[in-house]
């Protein structure tokens, strides 16, 4: 499928699946998991339920937010203090390519996973997603 990459808000995306990285301990404290538990304040009690039943260990979360829109919590990083790690980001798109037909997913926007708070360099980020996301039938952006 092909991946555009686009200067943008992807908060304003066309998409109906919005990709935010999170931590696997359930804090929302910064970047944009801190926009989004603001903007949607129910999120963060779902997603702390995941974290705390350790289901991030085999399934992403999806939560449908508005206007047939959903959000995809996609694990970056073990705890939040922390900078995200190469081989959870890798898994977490592993998990993505396996099942997104599960997950409701048509379209796909996805920001710098990893690169701001995580502190991974977009590079490296950029070739993980490719290599995952590029085969599925799915339309998707990288927001940079």
């Amino acid at each position: 499928m092909i991946i555009d990459e686009i200067f943008d808000n992807m908060f304003k995306t066309d998409c109906q699946t919005i990709t935010i990285p999170v931590n696997t301990v359930g804090i929302m404290g910064a970047g944009l998991a801190n926009y989004v538990k603001k903007r949607w304040p129910f999120v963060e009690a779902i997603y702390k339920r995941h974290c705390n039943q350790k289901l991030f260990k085999s399934q992403l979360l999806t939560i449908p937010i508005e206007d047939n829109k959903q959000l995809l919590l996609l694990p970056t990083k073990n705890h939040w203090s922390e900078n995200s790690n190469e081989w959870l980001v890798n898994r977490s798109l592993e998990m993505l390519a396996r099942d997104y037909e599960n997950l409701g997913i048509k379209t796909l926007a996805v920001p710098k996973i990893a690169c701001g708070r995580g502190r991974m360099d977009f590079d490296e980020v950029r070739a993980l997603i490719y290599k995952h996301l590029d085969p599925i039938p799915v339309p998707i952006k990288i927001y940079t």
